[in-house]
Protein backbone atom coordinates (compact mmCIF):
# COMPACT_ATOMS: atom_id res chain seq x y z
CA UNK A 1 0.00 0.00 0.00
CA UNK A 2 1.29 3.06 -0.56
CA UNK A 3 2.49 5.59 2.11
CA UNK A 4 2.41 9.10 1.65
CA UNK A 5 5.40 10.79 2.48
CA UNK A 6 4.90 14.34 1.06
CA UNK A 7 2.36 17.04 2.65
CA UNK A 8 1.11 19.49 0.68
CA UNK A 9 -0.68 22.90 1.29
CA UNK A 10 -3.72 24.60 -0.31
CA UNK A 11 -5.14 28.01 1.01
CA UNK A 12 -8.02 30.18 0.15
CA UNK A 13 -10.73 29.70 -2.98
CA UNK A 14 -8.56 26.57 -3.88
CA UNK A 15 -8.95 24.70 -0.84
CA UNK A 16 -12.98 25.30 -0.35
CA UNK A 17 -13.19 24.37 -4.36
CA UNK A 18 -10.54 20.95 -3.94
CA UNK A 19 -11.36 19.71 -0.01
CA UNK A 20 -14.73 20.86 0.52
CA UNK A 21 -15.81 16.89 -0.25
CA UNK A 22 -12.04 15.06 0.81
CA UNK A 23 -12.49 16.95 3.79
CA UNK A 24 -16.22 15.93 4.59
CA UNK A 25 -15.31 12.11 3.66
CA UNK A 26 -12.12 12.11 5.91
CA UNK A 27 -13.93 13.08 9.09
CA UNK A 28 -17.25 11.39 8.40
CA UNK A 29 -16.32 7.92 10.30
CA UNK A 30 -13.88 9.47 13.23
CA UNK A 31 -14.49 11.48 16.20
CA UNK A 32 -15.35 15.29 13.98
CA UNK A 33 -18.10 13.30 12.05
CA UNK A 34 -20.29 16.78 13.32
CA UNK A 35 -18.11 18.75 10.48
CA UNK A 36 -20.19 18.60 7.71
CA UNK A 37 -19.79 20.73 4.46
CA UNK A 38 -21.97 23.80 6.02
CA UNK A 39 -19.12 23.89 9.08
CA UNK A 40 -16.11 23.21 6.65
CA UNK A 41 -17.23 26.23 4.50
CA UNK A 42 -17.39 28.35 7.52
CA UNK A 43 -13.86 27.78 7.72
CA UNK A 44 -12.22 27.74 4.65
CA UNK A 45 -14.00 30.59 3.84
CA UNK A 46 -12.73 32.53 6.63
CA UNK A 47 -9.77 34.07 5.28
CA UNK A 48 -7.07 33.06 7.33
CA UNK A 49 -6.70 29.29 6.75
CA UNK A 50 -3.97 27.06 5.48
CA UNK A 51 -4.77 23.58 4.90
CA UNK A 52 -2.13 20.93 5.59
CA UNK A 53 -2.98 17.88 4.18
CA UNK A 54 -1.28 14.01 3.06
CA UNK A 55 -3.39 12.57 0.25
CA UNK A 56 -4.38 8.82 0.64
CA UNK A 57 -3.37 6.14 -1.75
CA UNK A 58 -6.96 6.41 -3.59
CA UNK A 59 -7.54 9.34 -5.38
CA UNK A 60 -9.44 12.32 -4.41
CA UNK A 61 -9.29 10.86 -0.83
CA UNK A 62 -7.34 12.10 2.48
CA UNK A 63 -5.14 9.98 5.18
CA UNK A 64 -4.69 13.31 7.25
CA UNK A 65 -4.88 16.97 7.93
CA UNK A 66 -4.73 20.05 10.04
CA UNK A 67 -5.53 23.60 9.46
CA UNK A 68 -3.33 26.67 10.63
CA UNK A 69 -4.85 29.90 11.36
CA UNK A 70 -3.03 33.18 10.75
CA UNK A 71 -3.27 35.09 13.81
CA UNK A 72 -0.92 37.78 12.74
CA UNK A 73 1.89 37.80 15.79
CA UNK A 74 0.82 34.50 16.35
CA UNK A 75 -0.66 31.00 14.44
CA UNK A 76 -3.47 29.02 15.79
CA UNK A 77 -3.34 25.34 15.16
CA UNK A 78 -6.61 22.60 14.80
CA UNK A 79 -8.85 20.04 13.31
CA UNK A 80 -5.92 17.58 13.63
CA UNK A 81 -7.64 14.66 11.87
CA UNK A 82 -6.09 11.55 10.51
CA UNK A 83 -8.11 8.64 9.42
CA UNK A 84 -8.89 5.87 11.44
CA UNK A 85 -6.93 2.97 8.78
CA UNK A 86 -3.36 5.83 9.32
CA UNK A 87 -3.58 6.57 12.60
CA UNK A 88 -0.01 4.88 14.71
CA UNK A 89 1.93 6.11 11.49
CA UNK A 90 3.28 9.40 12.40
CA UNK A 91 0.90 11.13 10.34
CA UNK A 92 -0.22 13.68 12.59
CA UNK A 93 3.70 14.75 13.78
CA UNK A 94 4.41 14.98 10.01
CA UNK A 95 1.50 17.25 9.29
CA UNK A 96 1.99 19.53 12.37
CA UNK A 97 5.60 19.71 11.68
CA UNK A 98 4.88 20.84 8.21
CA UNK A 99 2.42 23.57 9.42
CA UNK A 100 4.76 24.86 11.76
CA UNK A 101 7.95 24.90 9.62
CA UNK A 102 6.94 28.33 8.64
CA UNK A 103 4.16 29.28 10.88
CA UNK A 104 4.52 33.02 12.13
CA UNK A 105 4.92 34.11 15.81
CA UNK A 106 3.80 32.10 18.77
CA UNK A 107 2.20 28.90 18.20
CA UNK A 108 -1.61 28.55 20.35
CA UNK A 109 -4.02 25.62 20.22
CA UNK A 110 -7.44 28.28 21.16
CA UNK A 111 -8.89 24.69 22.08
CA UNK A 112 -7.98 21.05 22.56
CA UNK A 113 -10.01 17.97 22.47
CA UNK A 114 -9.07 15.32 25.04
CA UNK A 115 -8.18 12.96 22.06
CA UNK A 116 -5.80 15.53 20.98
CA UNK A 117 -4.01 16.38 24.32
CA UNK A 118 -1.79 13.31 24.64
CA UNK A 119 -0.16 14.15 21.45
CA UNK A 120 0.39 17.97 21.85
CA UNK A 121 1.88 17.65 25.32
CA UNK A 122 4.45 15.33 24.12
CA UNK A 123 5.70 17.98 21.44
CA UNK A 124 5.35 20.52 24.49
CA UNK A 125 2.33 22.10 24.51
CA UNK A 126 0.88 23.50 27.85
CA UNK A 127 -2.51 23.83 29.24
CA UNK A 128 -3.40 27.56 30.09
CA UNK A 129 -6.81 28.55 30.11
CA UNK A 130 -10.19 26.57 29.98
CA UNK A 131 -13.10 26.42 27.17
CA UNK A 132 -16.49 26.19 28.78
CA UNK A 133 -18.96 25.10 25.97
CA UNK A 134 -22.49 25.87 27.24
CA UNK A 135 -25.84 25.38 25.52
CA UNK A 136 -29.19 27.11 26.26
CA UNK A 137 -32.14 28.36 24.49
CA UNK A 138 -33.44 31.06 22.98
CA UNK A 139 -36.47 31.46 25.62
CA UNK A 140 -34.42 31.12 28.59
CA UNK A 141 -31.87 34.13 26.87
CA UNK A 142 -34.74 36.13 26.22
CA UNK A 143 -36.52 35.64 29.76
CA UNK A 144 -33.50 35.97 31.69
CA UNK A 145 -33.87 38.62 34.64
CA UNK A 146 -30.89 41.15 34.49
CA UNK A 147 -28.75 42.18 37.17
CA UNK A 148 -27.99 45.65 38.28
CA UNK A 149 -24.88 45.68 36.57
CA UNK A 150 -26.54 44.55 33.50
CA UNK A 151 -29.21 46.65 33.57
CA UNK A 152 -26.72 49.55 32.73
CA UNK A 153 -25.87 48.31 29.88
CA UNK A 154 -27.69 48.57 26.46
CA UNK A 155 -27.12 46.39 23.54
CA UNK A 156 -27.66 46.99 20.23
CA UNK A 157 -27.76 44.49 16.84
CA UNK A 158 -26.17 45.31 13.19
CA UNK A 159 -27.29 43.08 10.36
CA UNK A 160 -26.43 44.44 7.61
CA UNK A 161 -22.76 46.27 9.06
CA UNK A 162 -21.43 48.56 6.77
CA UNK A 163 -17.22 48.99 6.67
CA UNK A 164 -16.95 51.47 9.61
CA UNK A 165 -18.57 48.77 11.70
CA UNK A 166 -16.54 45.78 10.89
CA UNK A 167 -13.76 47.95 11.03
CA UNK A 168 -14.96 48.94 14.72
CA UNK A 169 -15.32 45.39 15.65
CA UNK A 170 -12.09 44.77 14.21
CA UNK A 171 -10.36 46.73 16.31
CA UNK A 172 -12.32 45.91 19.51
CA UNK A 173 -11.28 42.24 18.72
CA UNK A 174 -7.54 42.80 18.10
CA UNK A 175 -7.08 45.12 21.53
CA UNK A 176 -8.77 42.17 23.51
CA UNK A 177 -7.29 39.35 22.17
CA UNK A 178 -4.01 40.65 20.78
CA UNK A 179 -4.54 38.94 17.29
CA UNK A 180 -4.70 39.95 14.08
CA UNK A 181 -7.99 38.78 12.62
CA UNK A 182 -9.40 41.35 10.42
CA UNK A 183 -10.17 38.85 7.34
CA UNK A 184 -12.08 36.50 9.79
CA UNK A 185 -14.29 39.21 11.49
CA UNK A 186 -14.66 40.31 8.22
CA UNK A 187 -15.85 37.33 6.72
CA UNK A 188 -17.94 36.26 9.81
CA UNK A 189 -19.70 39.96 9.83
CA UNK A 190 -20.35 40.11 5.73
CA UNK A 191 -21.31 36.34 5.48
CA UNK A 192 -25.31 36.97 5.29
CA UNK A 193 -25.62 33.97 7.92
CA UNK A 194 -24.41 36.21 10.59
CA UNK A 195 -25.72 39.65 12.85
CA UNK A 196 -23.91 41.31 15.13
CA UNK A 197 -24.59 43.59 18.56
CA UNK A 198 -22.39 46.27 20.64
CA UNK A 199 -22.73 46.81 24.18
CA UNK A 200 -22.81 50.27 25.43
CA UNK A 201 -22.31 51.62 28.85
CA UNK A 202 -25.44 54.02 29.53
CA UNK A 203 -23.27 56.25 31.64
CA UNK A 204 -20.48 56.67 30.01
CA UNK A 205 -21.32 56.06 26.49
CA UNK A 206 -18.48 53.85 26.01
CA UNK A 207 -18.53 50.26 24.14
CA UNK A 208 -18.00 47.60 27.11
CA UNK A 209 -18.76 44.56 24.80
CA UNK A 210 -19.43 43.23 20.92
CA UNK A 211 -20.42 39.92 20.17
CA UNK A 212 -21.76 37.70 16.87
CA UNK A 213 -24.31 35.25 16.45
CA UNK A 214 -24.10 32.92 13.21
CA UNK A 215 -26.34 29.48 12.08
CA UNK A 216 -24.22 26.86 10.01
CA UNK A 217 -27.15 25.71 8.07
CA UNK A 218 -30.75 25.54 9.09
CA UNK A 219 -31.74 23.62 11.77
CA UNK A 220 -28.28 24.09 13.49
CA UNK A 221 -27.70 25.62 16.71
CA UNK A 222 -27.22 29.76 16.81
CA UNK A 223 -23.12 29.86 17.83
CA UNK A 224 -22.43 33.08 19.62
CA UNK A 225 -18.90 34.25 19.15
CA UNK A 226 -16.45 35.72 19.63
CA UNK A 227 -17.65 37.79 22.29
CA UNK A 228 -15.24 40.68 23.55
CA UNK A 229 -16.02 42.79 26.40
CA UNK A 230 -16.78 43.30 29.83
CA UNK A 231 -18.33 40.51 31.77
CA UNK A 232 -21.68 41.89 33.00
CA UNK A 233 -21.98 43.14 28.95
CA UNK A 234 -22.74 39.60 27.98
CA UNK A 235 -26.32 38.77 28.73
CA UNK A 236 -27.58 41.70 27.70
CA UNK A 237 -25.49 40.99 23.95
CA UNK A 238 -27.18 37.74 24.22
CA UNK A 239 -30.64 38.99 24.41
CA UNK A 240 -29.91 41.74 21.53
CA UNK A 241 -28.48 39.10 19.71
CA UNK A 242 -31.59 36.32 19.90
CA UNK A 243 -34.41 38.64 19.94
CA UNK A 244 -33.04 41.31 16.97
CA UNK A 245 -32.09 38.02 14.66
CA UNK A 246 -33.29 37.60 11.42
CA UNK A 247 -36.05 34.80 10.31
CA UNK A 248 -33.66 33.74 8.56
CA UNK A 249 -31.31 32.44 11.65
CA UNK A 250 -33.69 29.72 12.80
CA UNK A 251 -37.42 30.56 13.85
CA UNK A 252 -38.90 29.46 17.32
CA UNK A 253 -36.68 28.52 20.28
CA UNK A 254 -33.56 27.50 18.95
CA UNK A 255 -30.74 26.01 20.93
CA UNK A 256 -28.06 28.57 21.31
CA UNK A 257 -23.98 27.68 21.89
CA UNK A 258 -21.15 29.82 23.17
CA UNK A 259 -17.54 28.58 24.09
CA UNK A 260 -16.45 30.88 26.89
CA UNK A 261 -12.30 31.33 27.70
CA UNK A 262 -12.08 30.99 31.22
CA UNK A 263 -13.91 33.64 33.07
CA UNK A 264 -15.68 31.12 36.16
CA UNK A 265 -18.32 33.77 36.87
CA UNK A 266 -19.52 33.92 33.42
CA UNK A 267 -19.86 30.47 33.29
CA UNK A 268 -22.05 30.59 36.75
CA UNK A 269 -24.24 33.59 35.64
CA UNK A 270 -25.01 31.59 32.31
CA UNK A 271 -25.69 28.51 34.10
CA UNK A 272 -27.41 29.61 37.14
CA UNK A 273 -29.19 32.71 36.05
CA UNK A 274 -29.88 31.30 32.52
CA UNK A 275 -30.24 28.42 32.58
CA UNK A 276 -27.56 26.98 30.17
CA UNK A 277 -25.94 23.03 30.51
CA UNK A 278 -22.26 22.45 30.14
CA UNK A 279 -21.23 20.64 27.17
CA UNK A 280 -17.22 20.29 27.54
CA UNK A 281 -14.46 21.95 29.73
CA UNK A 282 -11.31 21.61 26.92
CA UNK A 283 -8.27 23.37 27.71
CA UNK A 284 -6.37 25.69 25.66
CA UNK A 285 -2.49 24.96 24.74
CA UNK A 286 0.23 27.40 23.65
CA UNK A 287 4.00 26.33 23.33
CA UNK A 288 5.32 28.79 25.43
CA UNK A 289 3.43 28.48 28.10
CA UNK A 290 1.56 32.04 27.79
CA UNK A 291 -1.98 32.83 27.75
CA UNK A 292 -3.39 32.20 24.36
CA UNK A 293 -5.05 35.68 24.38
CA UNK A 294 -2.62 38.72 25.19
CA UNK A 295 -4.51 42.24 25.14
CA UNK A 296 -2.25 44.58 23.34
CA UNK A 297 -2.29 48.56 22.55
CA UNK A 298 -5.76 50.15 22.19
CA UNK A 299 -7.63 51.54 24.92
CA UNK A 300 -6.09 48.61 27.45
CA UNK A 301 -7.82 50.43 30.65
CA UNK A 302 -11.73 49.64 29.67
CA UNK A 303 -10.48 46.00 30.77
CA UNK A 304 -11.97 44.28 27.66
CA UNK A 305 -11.82 41.02 27.45
CA UNK A 306 -11.72 37.95 24.73
CA UNK A 307 -13.98 35.87 26.58
CA UNK A 308 -15.78 33.59 24.12
CA UNK A 309 -14.47 31.80 21.03
CA UNK A 310 -15.27 31.78 17.39
CA UNK A 311 -14.80 28.77 17.08
CA UNK A 312 -12.10 25.92 18.43
CA UNK A 313 -9.00 26.58 15.51
CA UNK A 314 -9.94 30.41 14.94
CA UNK A 315 -9.92 31.30 18.28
Amino acid sequence: MHVPTKVFQISGAAALTSLLHPLCDLVAPTEFASYKSPQWKFLLSSGSITVFALPSSIPGSLSGVVLRVNLGPSSGYGMMVVSKSSRGRGYARLLLEAAMSDGEGRSVLAMCSPLGQPFYKKLGFKEVSMITGLKGSVASVESASLTVAEKSISATVSQSPDAAACEAFVSLDRESSGFERAACIRSLLLSGNSVSATAVDAETGKVVGQAALRQDAPGEPLIVGPVIGLDSAVVPLLQALVTARPQSLTEGDAEVTLMVSDHPDLVARLMGGLGFSQLFAYPGMTLDGKPVYQKSGGDGERGLDCLGLIHPTLG
